[in-house]
């Protein structure tokens, strides 16, 4: 059927009444019959509702009292023997209010301006009475779930119509309470209309008690001759760097905080208001503004929780108050009967000295946060941390969800940490080198005498010599087994070098030794260390190991300074070369170790680079990674890289910038796609299926 549309107008008044809401319905017009006699209307689903003493409907604009209204009726559509008329609607506006009426015939009288309507109300807050600078805490709530907060004056005008609620809350600076009178608290807000709100803030000016004393706990020493813990010998030293609470009581809002100094001492200043107070000392060492840190132990088989010593309730009525503190051990003469108190500070003094180690050095230096999990439940055995399960102690680097942590063992009789210091900095070691420097070890089991990958045997060698030149003592101590006595207990020194024909830059004693020497010598020190670690062994491009720290240290150290590194490399059999280490001559007397980087010819040019774990099949020793370098012309660029011969391939990209990417594989051969930036890339392959022996993989760079 033909469409032949029709156009009409017509005039739909409304008496726009100032009382109660007016509803006012369109119409689609439709008939069943075919023919064309007359239609009848029939109601539609459009409605336009103007509320009381307004001309309005949802978003649209105001409306008049009159709306003309056109519409295109056609001759109709078929279906299913109904025919249905369009109506398209257009509402032109004329006057709402103020004369503006339909006349006798129905016409409309246009209005002079259209009004803007309101819709939320303005709420204006005045705060007064605090210091100049110090952020209030004032929320405002209203109606559909309306909420803002405010830490000024200030002005809302998007507030919905309703009750305003107003919440002030109570500040408490430097000690001193400060309490707010909010006028009103509560009040109706209508569309369109302006509230005042003033929220007076007034400080307690009671006499201020000072509440001091001072922290100490049982220091357990290691033996030097075989790392056996010494209970005999224990004393106390002071708690230092830990954060102080005074908390009200009833109440449990923190009043004051601050830190115990070198001596474990500490003071604070509160209002007699409170009335009582508690004091809590936190196994944290922290610092907010800048620089800033937070160092704290945690319970990791109790949600993450912290360590901290709480005293009674002290009534704070006039005279000072003293609150000491002594974690004990736990000790009693045969074993742990008692709760371990000390453990989680004795873990936070040893992280306290090697913090301090670098503000000689960096007094600037911020450092992300560090979670120090500890628990009696960890032992040594795979499995969850939750469950203290954390197989060994160690540095684990922030993950998306979670901080940069170091796991410490505390299951008694088997293997413990808190107390072998020389553990814990050595830890504090690899975050450090993780945070500030660079580090690329593969991990894994080493020893000290063993000869590992380049990668590992520094990054374990500088852990040694750190946990060394915090501590001031060379002699690392372990303690194991029954009653943290057992056979497992062990000592090394970092200060003896192993014989020359078996050091070189595989050993992690022969890289901790002379890394020792550097600090001890009077005229280097630590200064040129943290210089190079911080500076170019972060920016030079191939993977960490001796020889990345000779060549870094080279460029920030003086002449005098540099023959002094030189002749220790020499009592190592370390070359004096250069980054690469192109002009070594030690190779373990493991084949194919040498050179440390072979170069990758081109595109689509396999080349073989051969393993070996002739050294230790089941660790990441010498000869189990394979280098080599490449250079790669265009950046963002993805890059396949195809690596054949091995049962369990793996294999490292490590590009400028830091930028390292992984792949490992069973089904041979191993095909990763990386997108890589310009420039030269270092390559590590290595086959974990090899389970002793030599083994060559054939790689090939699309």
């Amino acid at each position: 059927m033909t469409l032949r549309p029709r156009i009409g107008v017509g005039r739909v008044a409304s008496a726009c009444p100032q009382g109660s809401p007016d509803v006012l319905r369109l119409v689609f017009i439709a008939s069943r019959e075919p023919t064309r006699r007359p239609v009848y209307p029939h109601p539609a689903s459009l409605s336009v509702v103007h509320p009381s003493n307004r001309c309005v409907a949802a978003a649209i604009p105001p409306f008049p009292r009159a709306w003309t209204v056109a519409f295109l009726a056609s001759r109709g559509v078929r279906a299913f023997g109904v025919r249905v008329f369009v109506l398209l609607a257009a509402l032109v506006l004329a006057a709402c209010g103020g004369g503006g009426g339909s006349s006798s015939d129905g016409s409309a009288t246009p209005s002079s301006s259209a009004q803007p309507v309101a819709t939320t109300a303005t709420v204006n807050v005045t705060v007064s009475g605090l210091p100049t600078g110090t952020a209030a805490s004032v929320r405002i709530d209203g109606a559909n779930g309306y909420s803002r907060m405010l830490t000024a004056s200030g002005a809302l005008t998007d507030v919905p119509p309703g009750t305003v609620n107003v919440v002030a809350n109570r500040l408490i600076l430097a000690g001193t309470p400060w309490d707010p009178i909010v006028t009103p608290t509560s009040q109706s807000v209508a569309a369109g209309s302006n509230a005042s709100i003033s929220v007076n803030y007034v400080g307690d000016t009671s006499p201020l008690v000072t509440v001091s004393g001072v922290a100490r706990y049982d220091s357990v020493p290691g033996n030097a001759a075989n790392g056996a813990l010494d209970y005999a010998a224990t004393r106390q030293r002071p708690i230092r760097g830990a954060v102080v609470e005074a908390v009200s009581s009833p109440g449990n809002e923190v009043l004051l905080s601050t830190s115990t100094d070198a001596e474990g001492r500490y003071s604070l200043q509160v209002r007699q208001s409170a009335t009582n107070v508690v004091v809590r000392l936190r196994a944290q060492y922290a610092r907010t503004g800048t620089p800033s840190w937070n160092f704290q132990v945690l319970d990791n088989t109790r949600g993450n929780a912290p360590y901290v010593l709480t005293s009674a309730p002290r009534p704070v009525d006039g005279p000072p108050v003293t609150v000491d503190f002594t974690a004990t051990s736990g000790w009693t003469g045969v074993n742990y009967g008692a709760d371990r108190l000390a453990a989680p500070f004795a873990i936070l003094d040893a992280v306290w000295l090697a913090h301090q180690k670098t503000v000689g050095v960096a007094p600037a230096q911020t450092w992300p946060p560090l979670d120090l999990m500890w628990s009696v439940n960890n032992r040594p055995e795979p499995g969850t941390e939750f469950h203290g399960q954390i197989g060994t102690t160690r540095f684990v680097p922030a993950g998306s969800s979670a901080n940069h942590r170091i796991y410490v063992l505390g299951q008694a009789d088997v293997d413990t940490d808190e107390y072998d210091s020389h553990v814990i900095v050595h830890e504090f070691g690899h975050y450090l080198q993780d945070v500030v420097s660079r580090d690329h070890t593969p991990a894994g089991a080493h020893t000290t005498r063993g000869r590992e990958d380049m990668r590992l045997a520094f990054s374990e060698g500088w852990g040694n010599a750190w946990a060394a030149m915090v501590l001031g003592d060379p002699i690392y101590r372990d303690s194991k087994g029954a009653g943290q006595q057992g056979a497992g207990s062990s000592t090394f020194d970092v200060a003896t070098a192993p014989p020359f024909e078996q050091a070189g830059w595989y050993r992690e004693d022969s890289v901790g030794s002379i890394l020792w020497q550097l600090h001890q010598h009077p005229e280097v020190g630590f200064g040129p260390i943290w210089r190079t670690m911080t500076g170019p062994m972060r920016t030079l491009n191939a993977v960490t190991s001796l020889h990345m720290f000779a060549a870094g240290f080279r460029t920030v150290a003086t002449a005098s300074q540099i023959a002094i590194l030189d002749a220790a490399l020499v009592s190592q059999r370390v070359a004096i070369t250069d980054l690469l280490g192109a002009n070594e001559t030690n190779d373990g007397t493991i084949a194919d170790v040498l050179p440390l980087y072979r170069p990758i010819p081109g595109f689509s040019t396999p080349v073989d680079l051969c393993v070996n774990n002739d050294a230790d099949p089941a660790n990441s020793e010498l000869g189990r990674f394979a280098y080599g370098r490449i250079t790669l012309p265009a950046r963002g660029r993805l890059y396949s890289f195809t690596v054949s011969g091995g049962t369990r391939a793996s294999i490292e990209v490590i590009g400028p910038g830091n930028v390292r990417q992984r792949r490992t594989q069973v089904l041979a051969p191993l095909i990763a796609d990386f997108q890589l930036d310009a420039g030269i890339h270092t390559v590590a392959v290595s086959d974990d299926g090899l389970s002793g022996g030599r083994r060559c993989l054939t790689l090939t760079v699309r």
